[in-house]
């Protein structure tokens, strides 16, 4: 039997320092994604393969700190302070308005008052 991997979709690469990490989505063997991570350093050489777990961060709840930040507690139990100095339709909500909001499939915010949905990835800056 051949030891050998044909990859359906082109691998990013990252080197750092004595590590390689290839990361692909799939390859035609594993449909997992999956990141290979090779070792090298004075002609030793390991190789490793390690699976990846995507978690889907969701917003719980959003909270007012003032008129000049905002609160972003997520599913996987970080909170994220969002300045509002990004977001004037926010910062310009009255205490009632910023009370009436919706959060839309986990990732997406929308106030009543104002005509915007923003992302949880907007919002947080990524």
């Amino acid at each position: 039997m051949m030891n050998y991997c044909i990859f359906v979709y082109m691998g990013k690469l990252l080197i750092l320092a004595n590590y390689i990490f290839l990361i692909f989505g799939t390859d035609i063997y594993e449909r997992r994604k999956h990141v290979h991570v090779t070792y090298n350093h004075r002609g030793f050489k390991s190789y490793k393969k390690m699976s990846l777990t995507i978690v889907k961060t969701e917003i719980k709840n959003i909270q007012f700190v003032g008129s000049s930040a905002m609160l972003l507690a997520l599913s996987n139990d970080r909170t994220f302070i969002v300045p509002l100095d990004k977001f004037q339709e926010i910062a310009n909500l009255s205490v009632e308005d910023r009370e009436n909001f919706e959060v839309i499939d986990g990732e997406h915010l929308s106030f009543l008052a104002i005509d915007e949905i923003y992302s949880l990835q907007e919002l947080i800056g990524i």
